[in-house]
C-alpha cells in the first residue's frame, strides 16, 4: 500500500479504485498520509466494500482537513462503520476544508445516530455535498423529518438523495413531500424504494409533485405498500412530462390492463401515461397484455404491444415487486 501511494502522488493520480480489497488500520493510514500532501491530486476515491474500520474512516477523514486535499467523491458502501465513523466524515463535512460533492454510504448500518450525524453536516454552509447516498441504513420517520428540515435550511446543496430500503412509512414520505412543495428544496432526484410508504404517503407525494415549486424530475417508490388508491394519485401528478416515477412491475402491468378494458377514464389508451408503461411491462407479460388488448379490440394498444413482441431484447427498466 505505501509503494501505491506513493505513486499516486508521483504520478498525479485523481481516481483510486480499492473496492472488494481489505483495507486494516495500517493501510487507512497509508491512504490518510498521502491525502495531507499538497501534491496528492486525488479527486475520486472508492472504497467499498473493503472493511475498513471506523477507525480508518477517522484517520482518513482528519487527513481531508488539512487543506491540501481535493477529495471531491467518496464512496464507503457496504463496510459497517457506524455511528462513530458517520461522525467523523461529518465532522470533515462541516470544517470547510473537504470539498466532497459525492458521499456513497449505503449499507453502514448507520441507523438514526449515525444518519443524524450526517444530515447536521450538510446543513451547515461549509459543505459543499449534492450527491448523498443513505440506502440500506435502517433510517426511521424519525430522521427523515430531520432530513426534511435540513433540504429546506437554504444551506443544502443537495440535488440527488437516495434512501432506499430503510424503514420510512407515511409520516416519512408526508415530510419529505412538504419539503418538495416548498419552494425551497434543490433535489431533482429521489429514492424511497424499498421502504413501508402506503397510499397516505403516496398521496402526500402526489401532491408535492403537482406544485410548480417542486423542482424533483425523478422518484423511485418501487417495492412500498402502495395499493390503487396511492397509485391514481400517483397516476394523476405523472402525467406531467417532465416527471419520472418509477413504480413496480404489477402496477405498470394493472395500469394497461385498466386502459384496455377501459375501466376509467385515467387509463385511456390515448393517455401517453399508457405509452410509458408498455414499454416498462415486464417481457413475460407482454404476450399476456396482447391477447387481453386483442380480445377487447383495443386497437391502439394492440400495436404498442406488438411493436414490443417485434423487439430482440425487450427492455425491463422496472424490477419486480
Amino acid at each position: 500500500m505505501k509503494e501505491l501511494c506513493e505513486r499516486i502522488i508521483f504520478e498525479h493520480i485523481t481516481e483510486l479504485n480499492l473496492s472488494g480489497n481489505q483495507i486494516n488500520s495500517e493501510c487507512a493510514r497509508h491512504i490518510a498520509t498521502t491525502l495531507e500532501n499538497d501534491h496528492c491530486f486525488l479527486t475520486r476515491l472508492n472504497l467499498s466494500n473493503t472493511q475498513i474500520s471506523a477507525e480508518g474512516i477517522h484517520d482518513i477523514a482528519t487527513a481531508t482537513q488539512s487543506g491540501h486535499s481535493l477529495l471531491a467523491e467518496l464512496f464507503l458502501s457496504s463496510n459497517r462503520i457506524g455511528v462513530d465513523g458517520a461522525r467523523s466524515i461529518a465532522t470533515a463535512m462541516k470544517s470547510g476544508q473537504l470539498l466532497l460533492a459525492v458521499l456513497d454510504l449505503q449499507g453502514n448500518r448507520l441507523g438514526d445516530e449515525g444518519a443524524c450525524h450526517i444530515v447536521a453536516a450538510f446543513q451547515t454552509g461549509n459543505c459543499f455535498l449534492n450527491s448523498l447516498n443513505l440506502d440500506e441504513n435502517q433510517i426511521s420517520d424519525e430522521i427523515v423529518c430531520c432530513i426534511a428540515t435540513a433540504i429546506v435550511s437554504g444551506q443544502c446543496k443537495l440535488t440527488y438523495l437516495s434512501l432506499n430500503g430503510n424503514r420510512i412509512g407515511d409520516s416519512g414520505a408526508q415530510h419529505i413531500a412538504i419539503a418538495i412543495e416548498s419552494g425551497k428544496c434543490s433535489l431533482t432526484r429521489l429514492g424511497l424504494c424499498g421502504n413501508v410508504i402506503g397510499d397516505v404517503g403516496a398521496r402526500h407525494m402526489a401532491t408535492a409533485l403537482k406544485s410548480d415549486k417542486c423542482l424533483l424530475r425523478f422518484l423511485d417508490l418501487r417495492r412500498n405498500r402502495i395499493g390503487n388508491d396511492g397509485l391514481c394519485h400517483l397516476i394523476r401528478a405523472f402525467q406531467s412530462d417532465k416527471l419520472e416515477i418509477e413504480f413496480s412491475d404489477n402496477l405498470t402491468f394493472q395500469i394497461v390492463s385498466s386502459a384496455i378494458t377501459k375501466s376509467s377514464n385515467i387509463y385511456r389508451p390515448s393517455n401517453h401515461i399508457v405509452t410509458r408503461c408498455i414499454a416498462w411491462v415486464p417481457a413475460a407479460d407482454v404476450y399476456l397484455l396482447f391477447l387481453l388488448a386483442a380480445k377487447y379490440r383495443c386497437s391502439d394498444v394492440v400495436k404498442l404491444l406488438l411493436a414490443r413482441l417485434s423487439e430482440p431484447s425487450p427492455r425491463l427498466f422496472l424490477h419486480g415487486s
